[in-house]
């Protein structure tokens, strides 16, 4: 099985360097599809089982009006399972296009269990859930504050503790500090980072930041991980092979 994530950055493209990326923050107020068909192309080419894609606008001024989740779903004859990443009653859902800002899940086959778990700090408090062939997936998008971060670990830590299932956790951990703001989450868990050899994901035109991460429990056995080069956002997506381990 193949999960792919993937901060696509609302579709506004990958920047050449700094200055290119403060000239363009114009394009979260406003873009088009051109980079989204990287994204799918992206996609198409790796041909995941899960999809994890972040920062997807489902539907603000920013795109027109379209939605970049149902869209990427019809181009790749997919099922798309969305939620807003900020919590109801926020400040943010009131805020027309921050309550178009989403995470998601893609899949190839329809009707999959979801659930939206709310995490108790921070502005983005969106853990999504998923399960596929007895698997659970899980999706965050941490917050930029490394206090807030790990009170939004802990708390997860908290709720999949004693989770008899296999499990993996992907997204964009914002972890600037390194795989060492995680060791207490892995430990508590017993989980390990499917990009063993840590290679960057941010930014995408010159990594030096490992952001986006895959970790996963013990009943699954890796097989590969490959950080992509696809230059359709700010962020490198990443793919993890893996296999259900065999209980003896």
């Amino acid at each position: 099985m193949k999960f792919l994530v993937y901060n696509i950055a609302y579709g506004t493209g990958a920047p050449k360097n700094r200055l290119d990326q403060v000239l363009g923050m114009y394009k979260y107020l406003h873009t088009g599809r051109r980079h989204l068909e990287k994204v799918i192309d992206c996609i198409a080419d790796w041909k995941p089982d899960v999809s994890g894609l972040l920062e997807v606008d489902n539907g603000s001024f920013r795109t027109g009006y379209l939605n970049q989740g149902e869209l990427i779903a019809r181009s790749l004859h997919q099922t798309v399972y969305s939620a807003v990443k900020y919590a109801p009653g926020s400040i943010p859902r009131k805020i027309p296009i921050l309550r178009k800002q989403t995470n998601i899940f893609l899949t190839p086959e329809k009707l999959r269990p979801c659930a939206f778990h709310y995490l108790p700090h921070g502005m983005k408090r969106l853990a999504l859930e998923i399960e596929v062939d007895g698997i659970r997936f899980f999706l965050l998008h941490l917050s930029l504050r490394r206090n807030v971060r790990q009170y939004q670990l802990d708390t997860l830590a908290g709720l999949l503790k004693g989770l008899d299932q296999p499990f993996l956790i992907g997204g964009d951990f914002n972890a600037f500090a390194g795989t060492g703001e995680l060791q207490s989450f892995m430990q508590a868990l017993n989980l390990q980072s499917a990009n063993t050899a840590n290679q960057p994901t941010f930014p995408a035109w010159k990594p030096e930041k490992q952001l986006d991460y895959i970790l996963y429990s013990s009943c699954i056995e890796p097989v590969r991980c490959k950080v992509g080069s696809a230059q359709a956002s700010d962020h490198l997506p990443v793919l993890f092979e893996f296999r259900r381990r065999s209980e003896n």
